[in-house]
């Protein structure tokens, strides 16, 4: 370990001259990368000793994720780094966090966008699929999809994962319309509001099939 001049440990006392602007930002990086805690401090300074400092952060033992998040300069929530410690959690560009319910075909998890830096619901098949169950998956989300409306979850993708299909949709920040403690106009208000999306989907020949209050989300708003 390196210590600052008062003998606490911390980052080296000295930093390296840059050569050019790509060196410097090479080594902030790496310093949010011990941040983050995707390397120990002590990987960080041995790769500083034994590299270029333009290749620093190719010298770590991070992912492609980890390095093209860094690069991105867009912000990573703690419990988003902590996930990307483990690569099992990764579903295509997106990182699958905790759960937030499941049904009679699947479940869903809080994931985040990788790539446009957001959170997202990820749903996956229940069990192992079989081709009938991911032909009714994807033709949902193709559905699902062409429902451009503010109170429809707008389907962002549809990926496979492991051999399963998978959905990324919105992700409305709030609790089902059964659990919500709401008084009488504004339970009013949400059945005017779910019943706007309906009239929507129904004007464009789609039935919802399984329209209940565990599955409409009223949101902070």
């Amino acid at each position: 370990m390196t210590t600052s001049p008062n003998g606490s440990a911390g980052w080296p006392f000295r930093s390296p001259v840059y050569s050019s602007p790509v060196a410097e930002t090479e080594y902030g990086l790496a310093k949010r990368a011990v941040e983050l805690g995707w390397v120990t401090q002590e990987q960080f300074e041995a790769v500083l000793l034994a590299t270029d400092t333009k290749g620093l952060l190719t010298g770590l033992p991070l992912t492609e994720e980890q390095r093209s998040q860094l690069r991105s300069g867009r912000p990573v929530p703690a419990e988003v780094a902590e996930a990307m410690r483990d690569p099992r959690r990764a579903v295509g560009r997106y990182w699958r966090l905790d759960p937030l319910g499941s049904g009679g075909m699947g479940s869903v998890f809080r994931g985040w966008d990788s790539d446009l830096g957001r959170w997202v619901a990820l749903k996956f098949l229940r069990g192992l699929p079989d081709e009938r169950a991911c032909a009714y998956l994807r033709h949902e989300a193709q559905v699902a999809a062409a429902l451009d409306h503010p109170n429809i979850a707008k389907i962002y993708e549809v990926g496979t994962h492991e051999g399963a299909p998978f959905i990324a949709m919105q992700l409305i920040e709030g609790v089902t319309l059964g659990a919500a403690p709401l008084d009488l106009d504004r339970k009013m208000d949400a059945v005017r509001a779910v019943a706007e999306a309906v009239e929507f989907a129904h004007s464009r020949d789609v039935i919802h099939r399984d329209l209940k209050p565990s599955n409409v989300m009223v949101d902070r708003r």
